[in-house]
């Protein structure tokens, strides 16, 4: 039960991520120059994003195996 709680924690993070990542690029407008902060804004949340997704198919992984 515990590495359910912990799998739905990593995806609650990940989709935290996801709705940072939406609020990011929702503020651009076609043909505008984007910031570079936001740029790199974007490409932090993605990979930590990244990460999290990674942190629960090894908690996933790990259950199998056990």
């Amino acid at each position: 039960m515990r590495r359910k709680n912990d799998v739905l924690n990593k995806l609650d993070e990940a989709m935290d991520l996801v709705e940072k990542i939406e609020l990011f690029t929702s503020r651009m407008k076609p043909g505008e120059e984007v910031n570079q902060g936001v740029i790199y804004q974007i490409y932090e949340s993605l990979v930590l994003l990244k990460e999290k997704i990674l942190e629960a198919r090894l908690i996933v992984l790990q259950e199998k195996e056990n």
